[in-house]
């Protein structure tokens, strides 16, 4: 054996060790195949979840906070043993609750969706209206559920007064609009593997927050932030996207957005924040706001969130995302590597 093949195996061995120190670390944290959450919900990051927490330092030590939770995808991929977990749309919040105080069975849900799915194949758009119509009269978290899987592009949306409003999901066939909404599409599957996949997604979700400590919370995002003081504590904050189109419960200002700036000045708390850095017209003029931070980017693509005043063009839609990272969060390595190639390393190497 040569010189150069002892240094490689070498540097391989202090490889491992360096995977050994992560691992006793929660952040960073490898990601290849994302657990996927109940709820669709724009702006998730289940599609970046790789990027997202391999760019993240935090031993885990404290209490995890969310502000703005949404569709819980972070959370579900991260499973913190604490953490506190909120959002300003009160239907997502008691959807969570239910499903971690056992409010309903999965059985029930499963017989749920199929009764659902016989009622939608002979009234089509008109049981959605009128599922939609109930929910908004008197709220249930199944009522919320079958809304999300036939909305359009599965992205709930609610007006100024909180009421759901987005319309049914149809798809369209030779340039007209069929009332086979995707739902049904899936659902008519024989053998029911769909509906089977979903249950099964719920039931994890379920385990998840139930063998944690985690609370959650309906309150302004500002109060949960004034909790995250300890310096062994870590914040991710995913609010609506400043000046872009993403608003889907009640408003989030410039005002806000610049309370969350000055609260990333003084915190103690390690802290996340993700937004958007530049798109192909513009740049985001209060990324500048952040220079006591640091700021990776990666280019992502979304199809809603532009408007159609700025989406000239279907590439308009791509977007430099970036994720504002406080001092002691900030992970300085960009190693990214999955399973199969450090399986194939040691294997070559006989380490």
């Amino acid at each position: 054996m040569n010189l150069n093949n002892i240094l490689q195996i070498n540097n391989y061995k202090i490889f491992i060790v360096f995977l050994v120190i992560i691992d006793k670390m929660l952040l960073p944290k490898f990601v290849n195949k994302p657990y996927i959450p109940p709820l669709s919900i724009q702006g998730t990051k289940t599609r970046i979840l790789h990027w997202l927490l391999q760019n993240i330092y935090w031993k885990g030590h404290g209490t995890y906070y969310e502000p703005f939770l949404g569709s819980a995808s972070v959370v579900l991929n991260i499973q913190p043993k604490k953490a506190i977990l909120n959002d300003n749309n009160p239907h997502i919040i008691q959807f969570y609750r239910d499903i971690q105080q056992n409010k309903f069975t999965l059985l029930a849900l499963k017989q749920y969706l199929l009764d659902c799915k016989q009622v939608l194949e002979k009234k089509g758009s008109d049981f959605y209206y009128e599922i939609r119509d109930q929910f908004n009269t008197s709220p249930s978290s199944f009522g919320l559920l079958f809304l999300n899987l036939t909305c359009w592009r599965n992205l709930m949306r609610f007006n100024a007064k909180g009421e759901f409003n987005a319309p049914f999901y149809q798809i369209k066939q030779s340039k007209k609009l069929s009332d086979q909404n995707r739902y049904l599409l899936n659902f008519n599957d024989v053998k029911g593997l769909y509906i089977i996949h979903y249950i099964e997604r719920i039931k994890y979700f379920q385990q998840i927050i139930q063998s944690h400590d985690y609370i959650f919370s309906n309150e302004d995002f500002e109060s949960i932030l004034e909790m995250a003081t300890d310096n062994n504590d870590f914040c991710y904050c995913d609010p609506p996207y400043i000046l872009r189109n993403t608003q889907y419960y009640g408003n989030f200002t410039e005002k806000q957005f610049n309370s969350l700036i000055e609260w990333s000045r003084t915190t103690k708390c390690n802290f996340a924040i993700s937004n958007w850095y530049s798109d192909k017209n513009n740049i985001n003029p209060y990324i500048t706001h952040f220079n006591h931070c640091h700021i990776k980017q990666t280019p992502f693509h979304y199809q809603i969130g532009i408007g159609k005043k700025h989406a000239r063009n279907y590439s308009d839609l791509s977007v430099n995302e970036c994720l504002i990272l406080s001092s002691n969060a900030y992970y300085q390595n960009n190693l990214s590597v999955n399973k199969n190639t450090l399986n194939f390393l040691l294997k070559k190497n006989n380490i």
